[in-house]
């Protein structure tokens, strides 16, 4: 039976990002990326560039570093407001980086309230119910740490649909995809898949799994869905 399992031995991957807004989410596991002052102080060491120009460069490096962090987990706090990047479900409480397709919905763009954080969950409310929801990540699914998982999952700026047709945004937002659906509206309604069988979003077949016990693929061509298959 085809299930996630603890323990697999297949690297984690990080699942190559098509949406420009997933900011730091969209970096790669294991991959050392320098902040931006220290790439200035790096230049600064090779370059005999005269002083108030660098000067310049580090403080407008320092900005953009300050402006990259304002998103993530560590500078989100209680009672912030933050909205669901994707359509996703929970179950008892809970929403798993295996992104079990099972539960109470969650459309995309929903209202929540950060709760609070731990070392490998953080806890939010949904504003329509006023449930608590705890989200936890599993880097062997997921790819990424858990502030990755955050900002994937959650934004404080609500997802733009415009640019999607009518039957698309129905479709997004009743976390279903249907053929012809590009891959960046397939995330915003399924989410993504479990990395350690989809390792990237390159792939032309991505698995999600309805539960334990049951998956499901999407085949693309060319960016757009063309089959779905349900697995028992």
């Amino acid at each position: 039976m085809d299930r996630p399992a603890r323990g697999t031995d297949q690297a984690c991957a990080r699942q190559d990002g098509n949406d420009s807004r997933s900011r730091g989410a969209q970096t790669k596991v294991g991959l050392y990326v320098p902040s931006y002052p220290t790439l200035v102080l790096r230049l600064m060491k090779i370059h005999q560039y005269p002083t108030v120009v660098l000067l310049f460069l580090f403080s407008i490096a320092v900005l953009a570093e300050n402006t990259k962090e304002s998103h993530s987990l560590k500078q989100t706090t209680k009672g912030d407001i933050l909205y669901s990047r994707f359509t996703f479900h929970f179950l008892k409480g809970k929403h798993t980086s295996t992104n079990y397709r099972k539960g109470t919905l969650i459309p995309i763009n929903s209202k929540f309230e950060f709760v609070k954080t731990s070392w490998r969950s953080f806890k939010v409310k949904y504003v329509e119910s006023g449930q608590i929801i705890e989200i936890e990540n599993k880097k062997e699914y997921s790819g990424v740490d858990l502030n990755g998982y955050y900002l994937k999952v959650f934004s404080k700026d609500k997802t733009v649909l415009s640019s999607f047709t009518e039957t698309e945004r129905q479709n997004i937002i009743s976390g279903s995809v249907f053929s012809g659906m590009s891959k960046k509206g397939a995330i915003l309604a399924l989410g993504y898949p479990p990395v350690h069988r989809t390792p990237s979003l390159n792939n032309p077949i991505w698995r999600y799994w309805n539960s334990k016990l049951g998956t499901f693929t999407v085949q693309f061509l060319d960016d757009k869905t063309i089959e779905l298959n349900s697995i028992k």
